[in-house]
């Protein structure tokens, strides 16, 4: 099928055009070679590829495209929820402190989705994407 992202937002009032391609960590360890040794495409790369895709098919649709470009902030985000750590074990507690440093996510350059005009952003676990509160009221 298709490559497109799971999620689409965008605000009324023009500022904010998002996409979103969500993902969950298998909380087995998912080997990176397939049964042949090929490298395997990673989560990361596979939802930038989606992102990438539904960027060049919603810019080919000319009122899709039009619409977009009267927003003034455009972002393709990564969310990763992380398994629960098995019991007993707060090694990973340790190391997922991501949520805590950056609680908002992080931008991270990515040129392929810059060249669309779009940020690319990573959330992993219990960060969020925060509209500013002047949107929500």
């Amino acid at each position: 099928g298709r490559e497109n992202c799971d999620l689409i937002v965008y605000t009324s009032d023009s500022s904010h055009f998002i996409l979103n391609e969500l993902t969950k960590t298998q909380p087995k360890y998912v080997s990176d070679h397939l049964t042949d040794g090929t490298l395997k495409i990673g989560k990361k790369n596979k939802a930038i590829s989606q992102l990438k895709q539904t960027l060049k098919d919603i810019s080919d649709v000319p009122p899709i495209n039009s619409f977009i470009k009267q927003r003034t902030t455009k972002h393709c985000c990564f969310f990763n929820k992380l398994p629960s750590p098995p019991q007993g074990i707060t090694a990973t507690n340790a190391f997922n402190r991501l949520s805590s440093i950056s609680p908002n996510g992080i931008h991270t350059p990515n040129p392929d989705i810059e060249a669309w005009g779009f940020e690319f952003w990573e959330f992993c676990d219990n960060q969020t994407y925060l509209l500013s509160l002047d949107i929500l009221t």
